[in-house]
């Protein structure tokens, strides 16, 4: 029972996983992104019932995969920060997209021959896709802040005026959010936004929770704390602490896990005492931090569903 592990084996989620796997009776693999490229060997034979990463495969043997899907040569990845100086933005892009096309290529034909994929192709990348994403949450009545994806200067400004607070981010990946209200409009830098389109989404009192499920269901939800808002959780926090979501919570989680085509995400919520607001979605998220915490035990629900 084959359980092969893709991604950056420092991330502490990937120990936990192997252990959790382990406990259960399978046989975790690990691909670590970062061995590539080098002179380890790859070789997907079309036909063949064996391939080669780093040593050979029965792909039968292979029973589940789980990717973590932004470090499977994700170009913007920051380990490729210096090729782009050495190797220019053209040559860099092609040779990442060519290691890209073999490994997500490996995923669907894992899943063709029977094993349990999380993410194949065409689901890795949702979060992504955000303007369309909190659409399909809106239309299946999920509560989302009023948001804004725009490279209008006229639209944002209008935008900071309706909500009087607001938050601003890139699409994907980026800085930490920034907050604008109606005092900042007249120095912010709307003319930079013809560079490229940014979210502006109304601000939303109330604690940072992330929300895990699978398969349509919540199975486990932790609070963390940073300072007065995050809106991220890929900074250092002090504490996480398991949190009941109230039912309309709940329902809302579920409600999105339902519209988006992933088995396995975590939403990302605002959540006062007579309020609430999903804000995003995410294909494999971080969860270390909430397990180690006793928050959640999201390595152990993963192992059930990978073992399964």
């Amino acid at each position: 029972m084959t359980i092969v592990l893709v991604g950056q084996t420092d991330y502490e989620e990937f120990e936990l996983l192997s252990d959790a796997i382990e406990d259960r009776g399978g046989d975790p693999v690990a691909w670590d992104m970062t061995d590539w490229p080098s002179d380890s060997p790859v070789t997907y034979d079309v036909g063949a019932e064996t391939v080669i990463v780093d040593r050979e495969f029965d792909v039968e043997d292979v029973t589940a995969v789980f990717p973590w899907v932004h470090q499977i040569f994700h170009p913007v990845l920051t380990r490729f920060a210096d090729d782009f100086e050495t190797e220019g933005a053209a040559n860099l892009f092609t040779k990442v997209d060519q290691w890209r096309g073999v490994f997500r290529s490996l995923l669907g034909l894992f899943e063709r021959h029977g094993a349990t994929v999380f993410y194949p192709p065409g689901t890795q990348y949702y979060d992504t896709y955000m303007p369309l994403q909190l659409e399909q949450f809106a239309e299946a009545g999920v509560s989302v802040p009023d948001t804004l994806f725009t490279t209008d200067p006229d639209r944002a400004r209008e935008f900071v005026a309706d909500h009087g607070e607001v938050v601003y981010k890139a699409l994907t990946e980026g800085e930490r959010p920034g907050r604008l209200s109606e005092s900042d409009v007249e120095d912010a830098p709307f003319d930079r936004l013809s560079n490229a389109p940014v979210q502006f989404q109304e601000y939303v009192p109330g604690d940072d929770v992330r929300a895990f499920f699978l398969d349509g269901e919540v199975v486990g939800a932790s609070r963390y704390v940073v300072d007065e808002w995050t809106y991220k959780t890929d900074v250092r926090t002090d504490d996480a602490e398991s949190v009941d979501l109230r039912d309309e919570v709940r329902r809302d989680v579920e409600r999105a896990a339902d519209a988006a085509p992933i088995r396995f995400g975590a939403a990302d919520l605002r959540v006062a005492d007579d309020d609430h607001a999903l804000l995003e979605a995410n294909p494999g998220p971080r969860f270390a931090f909430h397990d180690l915490h006793g928050a959640t035990d999201v390595a152990g629900v993963l192992a059930d569903a990978l073992v399964d």
